[in-house]
């Protein structure tokens, strides 16, 4: 079936919703609201009002380190260099074979399984640089 087409504010609270769920680690708009104990259907209701929820980007901003630019506007954050998050990861594939030779890691049955892990914790490190750099950034101003 075919979901009715937001209008341009609402689009604008949908983007700014997807980036709180982004930045608190939940994946839906229901995730969310169980995390941070907002009423069902809240993130839902407001998108349909098409209201900018400032108390929430605050919220959010000052629990994550995120700027609150970023979650209103979408403002680019400074990004990692690519080939950075190429040695990371590749660092990563490294340190777990070894750590799978040397019987420290069970499930692991093949090298994919190893590069999924990588992949993993790579991305997880790339959000926490993140995070830190916008907490940099912002004790500079």
């Amino acid at each position: 079936m075919f979901k009715k087409a937001l209008t341009p504010e609402q689009q604008t609270v949908h983007d700014i919703i997807n980036r709180v769920c982004w930045a608190h680690g939940v994946k839906n708009k229901a995730a969310l609201e169980r995390k941070i104990a907002l009423s069902d259907s809240w993130c839902t209701n407001t998108i349909k009002r098409g209201s900018i929820p400032y108390a929430l980007i605050d919220q959010t901003a000052q629990a994550t380190s995120i700027s609150f630019d970023h979650l209103l506007y979408g403002s680019p954050m400074s990004q990692l260099d690519p080939n950075d998050l190429l040695y990371i990861k590749q660092g990563l594939i490294k340190s777990l074979r070894e750590l799978n030779e040397q019987g420290f890691i069970n499930k692991a049955s093949s090298l994919e399984d190893l590069e999924q892990l990588a992949k993993k914790q790579a991305a997880d490190i790339e959000h926490e640089l993140t995070i830190q750099w916008n907490k940099n950034t912002k004790e500079r101003a």
